[in-house]
């Protein structure tokens, strides 16, 4: 599974990913928070003094930015001013440990611990731990997205959608399993969390989330993995994957049909309105 796609099912837009995640903010803004994540990298989380002195050192009010960090959902402070959130890390301990160079971090979920080897293009460790079975999770990863997983079945669970920040809404639902069986369990125990088992073995393995194609559209309706069950058992419905040709070749769900994007206008008339249909796709949206 490459971190790429991993971050695709846990709905990051790219809005949010590399250079593109700063854009909003001004140069001084910017700075800061480059020196923040700079310093939890280092293994030294900046303290109200610290982050005030360098707010000093950049001429720019230190109120001020720390609000427009938290408005872009960049970074989030305590009452006193500490730092409490800087994606990809916490300022408290979590489940998932990364050892980035010779420091130990802590990464807000599962997606960010995989996302820093290629955010600081440096190998990482992770160990992680199950919150169902307790297990140890841990996996080796490189900037290129090589890596090892112990154990080797583990899965990654990745939230559908979350409102507002998300370390409010995504963070505690994004973890490993040591296993898809606990990942299932997990699911089926949390009616509040809308989420999909990503596997993390092979090559091969790619997330799959369902999503509303055509937001504009009123007939379109976001589904659950439940509801995907429901209709395809009950009535027939009908699943369409529209990506690419090849990469519908290179895997697709069991009983899908391929629709590619660019050619469902043309060929979704010799779909059967009699019967619902499911669409699916994998990206940054």
């Amino acid at each position: 599974m490459s971190v790429q796609r991993a971050l695709a099912a846990a709905q990051i837009p790219p809005e949010r990913l590399g250079p593109a995640r700063t854009a909003r903010l001004d140069e001084g803004e910017r700075s800061l928070y480059h020196w923040i994540l700079g310093s939890f990298a280092r293994g030294e989380p900046p303290d109200a003094t610290a982050l005030a002195t360098q707010a000093e050192r950049l001429r720019i009010d230190l109120s001020v930015a720390l609000a427009s960090l938290a408005s872009d959902d960049l970074v989030h402070t305590g009452t006193d001013v500490a730092i409490t959130v800087a994606y990809p890390f916490s300022g408290q301990p979590t489940a998932h440990r990364v050892q980035l160079d010779v420091h130990d971090v802590h990464a807000m979920c599962a997606i960010d611990a995989l996302g820093m080897a290629p955010m600081f293009g440096r190998p990482i460790r992770v160990e992680s731990s199950d919150p169902v079975s307790g297990d140890t999770v841990r996996v080796e990863l490189a900037p290129d997205g090589d890596a090892s997983w112990t154990p080797q079945e583990a899965v990654v669970v990745s939230g559908s959608s979350c409102d507002g920040a998300a370390f409010n809404g995504c963070c505690h639902v994004l973890n490993f399993f040591s296993a898809r069986e606990n990942a299932e369990q997990y699911l089926s125990a949390r009616a509040d969390v809308r989420g999909i088992v990503i596997s993390i073995r092979g090559n091969r393995s790619r997330p799959l989330r369902l999503r509303r194609c055509a937001q504009r559209d009123p007939m379109t309706t976001p589904i659950t993995r439940d509801d995907v069950r429901r209709l395809m058992a009950d009535e027939s419905a009908q699943l369409v994957e529209v990506l690419p040709v090849a990469e519908y070749e290179d895997e697709h769900l069991p009983g899908a049909i391929n629709l590619p994007l660019k050619e469902i206008g043309d060929r979704a008339p010799h779909l059967d309105t009699a019967k619902p249909v499911i669409v699916y796709c994998y990206d940054y949206t």
